[in-house]
């Protein structure tokens, strides 16, 4: 098996095990794909809050580009998780949630993340035990996450924007 199918196939399956996380993934699971030692972080997909993973190959030891890499997918992996977030309170709150409203928010989030999501900050990194995957958590601090609800708000006026965001 060539190197390239090996970092495929890692990839694939660890995008399966993401999919399922949680904390009953097996040791054998674990194993196959370098995750012997991993933090429950990477596990999970999250760490609480606004967080997300994101995870890349390391090729030719580039650590710096696959780091990148995984920053972009963890910030891409945020702006999804906090969408939905915010249609689900949308619904919540008896909002009409039509689609005009969901494109309007989907495009204030893609607008937000197109802007790097500001306050999203990088808090771990973590590379798997065989040194071929790198994975990345992504956080969006507190304010930045008041400065996000108070513009939908302000988008979308019948909003409470404490209930915007909620957790």
């Amino acid at each position: 098996m060539t190197k390239f199918s090996k970092i495929l196939l890692s990839g694939v399956v660890g995008l399966v095990l993401a999919g399922c996380a949680g904390n009953n993934i097996s040791k054998e699971a674990r194993e196959a794909v370098g995750w012997e030692s991993a933090p429950q972080w990477v596990i999970d997909g999250h760490d609480g809050g606004y967080s997300a993973v994101g995870d890349a190959p390391i090729v030719d030891k580039n650590v710096q580009f696959a780091r990148t890499e995984a920053t972009a997918a963890a910030r891409a992996e945020l702006a999804k998780r906090i969408e939905a977030r915010v249609l689900s309170n949308l619904t919540k709150q008896a909002v009409r949630t039509d689609g005009q409203i969901k494109e309007e928010v989907s495009n204030t989030i893609k607008e937000a993340a197109q802007r790097n999501l500001q306050g999203v900050k990088t808090e771990k990194t973590w590379i798997d035990d065989a040194g071929t995957r790198i994975y990345i958590l992504v956080k969006l601090e507190k304010e930045a996450t008041k400065d996000l609800q108070n513009k939908l708000a302000k988008q979308f006026k019948t909003l409470d924007p404490s209930k915007i965001l909620d957790e």
